[in-house]
């Protein structure tokens, strides 16, 4: 897999699959297809930061497998974000001909700050079901004492079943208690926000969301073995 970076976009293809971002918007998420497929396109993972951000961008570059996107704090903004697109190889992710990780990061130089962001994902004709933390924990053999893991009845992913595929949305465990699922009517999308704590200035805060896609039906087996790659896998460099 690799990242072809232009002005406007950054695009990678991996297994058949081609996922395109736009740095200048991050409310269009990750845009991703099929080389066998001729019309269709998922939106996933858009990120709309609330209170209204102007989503100007400090910096952004490519490090390894890493495309990293800063959008800084000006004076109409009350926090500033980082988003870090981590593509995953396919010897470290079996089970998926495709998989991409995001990492999340908000910070701020005011005092007594709220911020959230909302990560919004549309598969159409999809049929949404959500998985717990124990569910995928206790398939795959891990046993997790509930000290040390999130909530029992927190939800840990979200999978999208179609005809022409089935995508995943993974939440790390320890991530999973500063995420909130939202209604949301369409039954094609699903939605989640983020964060919500107060913060002050120079504490951070950060979630870890891997999105992966087969054109395969996945069964439990599957998708507990990649909750389980997953809670192993190294940090982005940029922690």
């Amino acid at each position: 897999m690799s990242w072809k970076v232009g002005d406007r976009e950054a695009r990678f293809k991996q297994g058949g699959w081609v996922g395109m971002i736009m740095p200048t918007s991050p409310s269009t998420g990750l845009e991703l297809s099929n080389d066998d497929w001729l019309d269709d396109m998922w939106r996933l993972v858009t990120v709309n930061p609330n209170p209204r951000h102007s989503c100007a961008i400090e910096e952004r570059y490519l490090r390894d497998n890493d495309y990293i996107v800063r959008y800084k704090q000006s004076e109409k903004d009350r926090f500033s974000f980082q988003l870090d697109w981590r593509a995953i190889p396919a010897d470290q992710e079996s089970n998926f001909e495709f998989g991409i990780e995001m990492w999340i990061s908000v910070q701020t130089n005011l005092l007594d700050v709220h911020p959230t962001i909302d990560l919004t994902s549309e598969v159409g004709g999809a049929t949404w079901e959500t998985f717990h933390h124990h569910q995928l924990a206790e398939s795959s053999g891990t046993v997790q004492s509930s000290a040390a893991g999130p909530a029992i009845l927190t939800p840990a992913a979200m999978v999208a079943r179609t005809n022409s595929g089935t995508i995943v949305q993974l939440i790390f465990p320890s991530d999973q208690n500063q995420i909130e699922y939202q209604e949301v009517k369409r039954k094609s999308v699903r939605s989640m926000r983020l964060f919500g704590q107060s913060m002050e200035k120079g504490v951070i805060r950060r979630a870890r969301i891997r999105v992966l896609a087969s054109i395969d039906e996945v069964d439990l087996s599957r998708l507990s073995e990649s909750y389980q790659r997953f809670q192993e896998s190294p940090l982005p460099l940029t922690t």
